[in-house]
């Protein structure tokens, strides 16, 4: 739980730093390039993550690949700040936080909509514009299909669900017909 707290916090300070799509688009990939780095390398993993290797030494390492790789230089001060402060290990938590803490910065909301069938552009533009203007953000629609729904849709932000489909109609038909016995 720790490690989420942290992960959060150093994602939020880093899409506080970013200024604009193109260079949180750049930050973002760097560092899951430099997380599959360290993953592919065991040894430059363990030495970066543990605390066996002592501060100067890491921060020596860190500086040295960092020099080798084209990064961003938010992105290079961000991977050495992980490094001195002994927090590579969460890299690829902070990097999965970076998403929401962006999204949030820039206020966007991301919604997940589930149908019993594709929607189609029209459709599909309607319900965000639709969306956008209910909760007064610019809106990413994450389709899914679910087949179970029958018609009808359910939309889910966060833990919030909002169920318009015919199978939640007859579910609900169903609790209320049992409640009046």
């Amino acid at each position: 739980m720790q490690e989420n707290s942290l992960a959060k916090r150093y994602a939020r300070g880093l899409a506080r730093a970013l200024t604009g799509e193109g260079e949180y688009e750049h930050s973002r990939r760097e560092l899951s390039d430099f997380a599959g780095l360290l993953a592919s390398h065991e040894q430059l993993k363990l030495i970066l993550e543990t605390a066996i290797v002592a501060p100067a030494q890491k921060m020596g390492i860190m500086i040295e690949l960092l020099e080798k790789m084209d990064f961003h230089p938010k992105t290079r001060a961000f991977l050495k700040m992980l490094a001195q402060e002994n927090r590579v290990a969460i890299l690829g938590l902070i990097n999965e936080q970076l998403v929401h803490e962006w999204e949030e910065a820039q206020g966007i909301e991301r919604i997940s909509v589930f149908s019993a069938s594709a929607l189609d552009g029209g459709q599909r533009r309607r319900l965000q514009d639709i969306l956008a203007r209910a909760f007064a953000k610019k809106v990413i629609l994450e389709a899914r299909i679910d087949p179970s729904l029958l018609a009808g849709i359910k939309l889910q932000r966060g833990s919030v669900v909002y169920d318009f489909s015919l199978l939640g109609n007859l579910e609900r038909l169903k609790e209320r017909l049992i409640e009046e016995r």
